[in-house]
């Protein structure tokens, strides 16, 4: 099939001067490396919890980010709360359902979350996206199992259906899916998989492309390509001495570098539509 990547729009991401407010309801794990993130990309990060103030905050944001790494039961109630107002004022969603088969209880919540509430942008790895079809899955914990690029694909695209949502799904190759087409990237490094966090980091990309776009599918793709080149440039710049803790901190900074750089490239990005 034909790419067919000249259909869409990015020039509003990497042209873009705006600094979009991005709200998290987030795991502590990675909730610094989070925020930086966002700052390095161009957006401006807030962490907000508290049940008084969630309806002011999420209501003047232009993204809300629910990651239920690290859920409990009082930070559910504002996640379900930023939720709805999220969706009242049409402000877009992206949620990452971190270990949503690893106990019944993140099951519970996520599939809870994708019945009742609008999701944009539903973003992990292949055994998370798998478990919401409520199909078993390998994985422990958090971890990903190695799954079938085709069968990747076709359960994004079940899944993006299921819950009228776009699907980003990270792994070797990442694979974003909507109801009409599957994107493929290639790049990155395998070093994204030594740092913790490094997935949660791609929820700030995607959601300050989104705040300048709108649009769910183009800005999915964008934030996974920028942290794949900027992970491809630090590992390629590491000198025989360095490793995990020095490409950590170059991934901040070649985000930063590249953030109103054209990154497309019709190599490294392939777009096709889906044939019934």
């Amino acid at each position: 099939m034909d790419n067919c990547i000249d259909k869409f729009d990015f020039t509003k991401i990497y042209n873009s001067s705006t600094k979009p407010l991005i709200h998290y309801i987030t795991n502590y794990v990675t909730s610094n490396d989070v925020a930086n993130m966002t700052l390095a990309f161009g957006g401006s990060p807030i962490m907000a919890e508290s049940i008084e103030e969630i309806d002011e905050i999420t209501a003047v944001s232009s993204c809300l980010v629910i990651n239920i790494g690290t859920v409990t039961t009082d930070k559910l109630e504002s996640i379900k709360r930023a939720l709805q107002v999220a969706n009242q004022k049409h402000i877009p969603v992206i949620l990452d359902p971190v270990g949503v088969a690893a106990t019944s209880y993140r099951n519970k919540i996520v599939f809870d979350i994708l019945k009742n509430y609008r999701i944009d942008v539903v973003k992990g790895n292949a055994s998370e996206i798998k478990a919401l079809l409520g199909l078993k899955t390998n994985s422990k914990g958090v971890d990903s199992e190695e799954l079938d690029s085709e069968d990747i694909s076709d359960i994004g695209v079940e899944v993006s259906r299921k819950y009228n949502t776009t699907v980003a799904i990270t792994g070797k190759i990442d694979t974003i899916c909507n109801d009409k087409y599957i994107a493929k990237i290639e790049g990155g490094s395998s070093m994204l998989t030594s740092i913790t966090g490094t997935g949660c980091m791609i929820s700030p990309l995607i959601a300050v492309c989104l705040a300048r776009t709108g649009n769910a599918f183009t800005s999915s793709i964008y934030g996974i390509l920028v942290m794949n080149e900027a992970a491809s440039l630090v590992e390629k710049s590491l000198k025989p001495e360095e490793s995990v803790g020095t490409f950590k901190v170059k991934l901040f900074d070649n985000v930063y570098n590249i953030k109103n750089k054209n990154l497309i490239d019709g190599k490294k990005v392939v777009i096709n539509e889906i044939r019934e």
